[in-house]
């Protein structure tokens, strides 16, 4: 049952793996911490994570939407950066 639930939200499923993955990889780069070996590691991490994910969960004709999934979860961190950090600046 989990498993046709799955296979139908397949795209929305790739949507959010992708909004997470900028999510990390931007944490990852702001992370606080002078060790570039550390901030490799992690990004190797997540790159080995992001590449093992979406082959569990999703099956390999939704990959042919990776590229605009992508487009959509880069609109979507642009307007949550637009709207938290300059849109309250400028209001005033």
């Amino acid at each position: 049952r989990l498993w046709r639930w799955l296979q139908k939200c397949e795209l929305f499923l790739l949507l959010m793996l992708s909004v997470i993955t900028m999510w990390a990889v931007g944490i990852i780069l702001d992370f606080n911490s002078d060790s570039w070996l550390l901030k490799g590691c992690l990004l190797l991490t997540l790159f080995f994570l992001t590449s093992l994910l979406p082959r569990f969960l999703v099956g390999y004709k939704s990959f042919i939407y990776l590229p605009t999934v992508f487009l959509l979860s880069s609109i979507f961190w642009i307007f949550v950066t637009w709207f938290t950090l300059f849109f309250p600046h400028r209001a005033g």
